[in-house]
């Protein structure tokens, strides 16, 4: 069974579960079992029903932090408590996450 590993609001492993994630939790996830210590890769971790953290950011990027709009586009795979989990997240650990859409932005 494939373990999920929760983050807290702080940015923090929280728990590991063997249960897929559910839009509505307004947790933060990434596949596998991770640590306060060992983390994955920032681009990888996901909200609500699998969508990638980068990715709600540069979206709220593109409508000036207008979180319902980015959840209008994503419904039903994501909640309004998943983006601010996204947000919060990010808020703890911006560096990798700014320089891949720094990336993005500079092959355009």
């Amino acid at each position: 069974m494939q373990p999920y590993t929760y983050y807290d609001t702080n940015g923090d492993a929280d728990v590991i579960v063997n249960v897929v994630p559910t839009a509505g939790s307004g947790k933060v996830w990434a596949r596998g079992r991770y640590s306060q210590t060992v983390r994955p890769s920032s681009l990888s971790l996901r909200i609500g029903r699998g969508i990638e953290v980068w990715k709600i950011i540069d979206d709220l990027r593109l409508v000036d932090g207008d979180i319902d709009q980015v959840v209008s586009l994503y419904e039903p795979y994501v909640t309004r408590a998943d983006v601010e989990g996204a947000v919060r997240y990010y808020k703890s650990d911006p560096d990798e996450i700014d320089k891949q859409l720094a990336a993005g932005l500079a092959e355009v």
